[in-house]
């Protein structure tokens, strides 16, 4: 089953975590270390996402492997790309969080 691994910042370093697991993941100093060892994670399973969260939460990049390529809507939102991105970026961080 796909999983999302989440790259997100965490005290002076990065934390790498899997989206529904229950364990704390890994830290790394630096955000390309983390990264790299999301990569490894998805590419060692059949298929995933990578999230890589910025500074203040919001998803900066995301790299996918193994799935469809998600596409842009044709549709403008009312609500604007950047807050649905924020909200939507808050919701992963809570949920990682309480995990």
């Amino acid at each position: 089953m796909a999983k999302t691994v989440h790259v997100f910042p965490s005290g002076k370093g990065w934390a790498v975590k899997r989206q529904g697991s229950g364990n704390t993941g890994a830290f790394f100093l630096t955000q390309k270390d983390a990264v790299a060892s999301a990569r490894f994670i998805v590419k060692k399973s059949a298929s995933g996402q990578v999230a890589i969260h910025g500074r203040g939460g919001r998803i900066a990049a995301a790299y996918v492997h193994g799935l469809p390529k998600i596409q842009k809507s044709p549709v403008k939102s009312s609500l604007g790309s950047r807050n649905i991105e924020k909200a939507v970026s808050e919701l992963a961080l809570e949920r990682l969080n309480s995990a």
